[in-house]
């Protein structure tokens, strides 16, 4: 994951030296680096020029993990997934 947003921070900073006919190369040349059609390259160039280099790196949701989701559904959402995990687990012995 590091590696590539390096890779992505190297493809920006080598494109935006470049200018003209040799940008379009470059940003072919980086598309197939990096496996990503040269659209998704420009359009990675545009939002780091609107929001910075740290807008490339992918952030985690704060809530990523969790339930999402109304507090009085809670209690009925619980309920269910413990039912549906005591379930599988159940059937699941009772296969093997």
């Amino acid at each position: 994951m590091k590696r590539e947003i390096l890779l992505k921070m190297d493809a920006i900073e080598d494109i935006r030296t470049n200018s003209g006919n040799g940008k379009q190369e470059r940003i072919r040349q980086w598309a197939q680096k990096l496996g990503k059609h040269p659209r998704t390259i420009t359009r990675m160039l545009s939002k780091a020029d609107i929001e910075g280099l740290a807008a490339i790196a992918k952030t985690k949701r704060a809530d990523a993990g969790k339930r999402r989701g109304k507090k009085q559904w809670q209690p009925s959402v619980e309920y269910w997934v413990n039912f549906i995990e005591k379930t599988y687990r159940t059937h699941l012995g009772s296969i093997r």
